[in-house]
């Protein structure tokens, strides 16, 4: 209890006195430049060693920009095109459909009952072009429990 009153003391003294605190250390890092372009320097070697870089041909999403910025690469490679019907929790059954590389994988990750209606194997580059025309004429549904891809979901 102490050390939550000591920090909203804190919070308040730094709120009411922001400006001078602001302006202080804007002093400090003006009359100490090599101490503070160190500690920047360290910083930003760390993140640039850790920071993972995806090529763009390489992520997962699937849209037709990309469908063509990559459409040689995207012949080559295959997907699972999915239909699924899918059971809510008030009942209401919906439908999905997907992209995959692995389907066992992807339905793991949706946490309803869930029934394979159709798969198809085909090029990357075909299937996003025939996921977006499946979609483009349905009735959205929104999910109770939101997972990635319920976008992609729909009600006859």
């Amino acid at each position: 209890m102490v050390s939550e009153q000591r920090r909203l003391k804190r919070k308040e003294h730094y709120i009411l006195n922001r400006n001078i605190i602001l302006e202080k250390e804007r002093l400090r890092r003006i009359n100490n430049p090599e101490l503070y372009k160190e500690k920047d320097k360290r910083k930003s070697i760390k993140r640039s060693e850790t920071r993972i870089k995806i090529p763009r041909s390489q992520s997962s999403t699937y849209n037709l920009t990309n469908a063509e910025r990559f459409k040689e690469l995207w012949i080559t490679e295959e997907l699972i095109l999915y239909h699924l019907k899918i059971i809510d929790e008030d009942n209401t059954i919906f439908y999905k459909y997907g992209l995959t590389k692995n389907l066992k994988q992807r339905l793991e990750k949706i946490s309803y009952k869930v029934e394979i209606v159709k798969t198809i194997t085909i090029d990357k580059y075909e299937a996003t072009y025939l996921e977006y025309n499946l979609l483009k004429n349905v009735k959205k549904y929104i999910p109770i429990k939101k997972f990635k891809g319920y976008t992609e979901c729909f009600i006859k």
